[in-house]
């Protein structure tokens, strides 16, 4: 890179999300590509404000917009080739209830361990749960579910707040 090309920017491309990354989204890296979420949320509750006048409508739920409640769409990003490639998506058949994720826990994604994990708090805000995905499989792996946890069997793991110390009795 020459000195001259050392202070600019260049655009990449769009991550593959057609309204980006959302709240409960994240984006998590282990040194090769860049892996991103795109969380749904509460699809018949929750909304995209696509003409940005703040009014929930309903042509904007995400229901409406054809993106299922609690799924969430993961994409990884190659660098040397500036190409983003689908992960399969995890909840592709929604489970019932509220699902979201926030709290402390700010980026529910990341790697550890040549696996990638996304934590959700799942129907409702009193269940979460955590699942992994093998990189070493590529884009052809199954997200698995780790652990599915509640304030009464872990009260280590707040509703709302993230994680606050390791379970480690499982």
């Amino acid at each position: 890179m020459s000195e001259q090309n050392q202070n600019t920017w260049q655009q990449l491309a769009d991550v593959p999300f057609v309204y980006g990354v959302s709240a409960g989204g994240g984006l998590a890296t282990d040194g090769t590509y860049i892996y991103a979420a795109d969380f749904s949320g509460d699809a018949d509750d929750d909304f995209i404000d696509l003409d940005a006048d703040l009014v929930d409508d309903p042509e904007e739920r995400l229901d409406a917009l054809g993106i299922g409640n609690a799924s969430v769409r993961f994409a990884r990003y190659n660098p040397v080739t500036n190409t983003w490639e689908s992960l399969p998506m995890l909840n592709a058949i929604a489970p019932s209830g509220d699902a979201f994720s926030s709290g402390n826990l700010t980026n529910p994604l990341f790697v550890a361990g040549n696996k990638l994990y996304y934590y959700q708090f799942r129907s409702g805000p009193n269940i979460r749960a955590l699942y992994s995905y093998d990189l070493s499989s590529g884009t052809s792996a199954e997200w698995q579910l780790i652990w599915q946890k509640t304030d009464e069997n872990s009260p280590l793991i707040q509703a709302n707040a993230g994680i606050e110390g390791i379970d480690v009795n499982g």
